[in-house]
């Protein structure tokens, strides 16, 4: 256990270096070449490789670490960079809760009631998990 929470540790600091090479939107690195610089060989397929879905997991990690990691989406594939202005990550986190919020006004639409009807259960179903 103790090994894979170092190996964890080892990733995490080698995604960062990376990274650190990428900052601001205008320097992104995109999942393949970043799976690549972190774990070596090849990812010719970024949405089913193995390597790339763990720096996914190992991404995700980081962000909810409170590291300034932003993810871009666009047509000519997106990327990840550091952030370089807070300005960027606003602009990210904005992103972020619009497309959780589009996915919930999806599901209060199956479910057939409204969107504040539903965030109005979240709630009290987050109430009732707090300590």
């Amino acid at each position: 256990m103790e090994k894979k929470v170092e190996e964890l540790d080892y990733l995490k600091i080698k995604v960062m270096a990376v990274l650190g090479d990428h900052v601001g939107e205008q320097n992104s690195i995109g999942l393949s070449p970043l799976t690549e610089k972190v774990f070596g060989g090849i990812c010719s397929d970024p949405y089913n490789d193995a390597n790339a879905r763990r720096l996914r997991r190992i991404i995700d990690a980081l962000q909810k670490e409170g590291k300034k990691i932003i993810s871009l989406v666009c047509k000519e594939g997106g990327g990840y960079c550091l952030c370089a202005a807070a300005s960027q990550y606003q602009k990210n986190i904005e992103r972020i809760k619009k497309a959780g919020l589009k996915k919930l006004a999806k599901a209060a639409r199956m479910e057939k009631i409204g969107l504040p009807k539903l965030l109005n259960q979240l709630a009290i179903e987050a109430a009732g998990d707090a300590p």
